[in-house]
């Protein structure tokens, strides 16, 4: 019987781990590889701020690790939160993807506009945290689809205006 403590807690963050990786691959044959890799940096040190805002200025955490709220932020807050907030920048990737942008600097700029959702859904799940109780699942996987469906409009708008935009032949 294998560990289970490993399938939960290693496995999943592994897993989209590796979608980010992949999805970025993908993008960064159209975009080049500056682009969404620095927007993976950016998710992970966006993350982390709101998380540091949250848990070292505004006292935004359990009882139990105000003593120690440096080591719960590294250890539980920033990963805890990154990984559940991974498949959004998976699908903020692949929205750009979708959007066909072939420069950089547009697919920059629709990277950015992405994770300003991403980064207020992080901060409205962690202040609605305490009232959601047993309904937290429900409520994130409510945050993916919101999120989602945000992103595919605008990968699709800005598909249809670059394609009103060229010149007819």
């Amino acid at each position: 019987m294998p560990p289970t403590f490993l399938l939960i807690f290693f496995v999943p963050p592994l897993v989209l781990a590796v979608g980010l990786i992949a999805a970025s691959i993908i993008l960064a044959r159209r975009v080049g590889l500056v682009v969404p890799f620095a927007f993976v940096a950016t998710y992970a040190l966006g993350v982390g701020a709101v998380t540091f805002l949250n848990v070292g200025v505004f006292d935004m955490a359990d009882p139990k690790f105000r003593e120690l709220w440096m080591k719960s932020w590294l250890e539980i807050y920033w990963p805890l939160w990154s990984v559940l907030f991974a498949p959004s920048a998976i699908y903020a990737l692949l929205a750009t993807w979708l959007s066909r942008l072939t420069k950089g600097k547009g697919a920059a700029l629709m990277l950015g506009l992405f994770l300003l959702p991403i980064l207020a859904a992080i901060e409205i799940a962690w202040v609605l945290d305490p009232y959601i109780g047993r309904k937290g699942p429900w409520f994130l996987l409510g945050a993916f689809a919101f999120l989602s469906t945000i992103f595919v409009a605008i990968a699709m708008v800005a598909r249809v205006r670059r394609r009103q935009d060229q010149p007819a032949l």
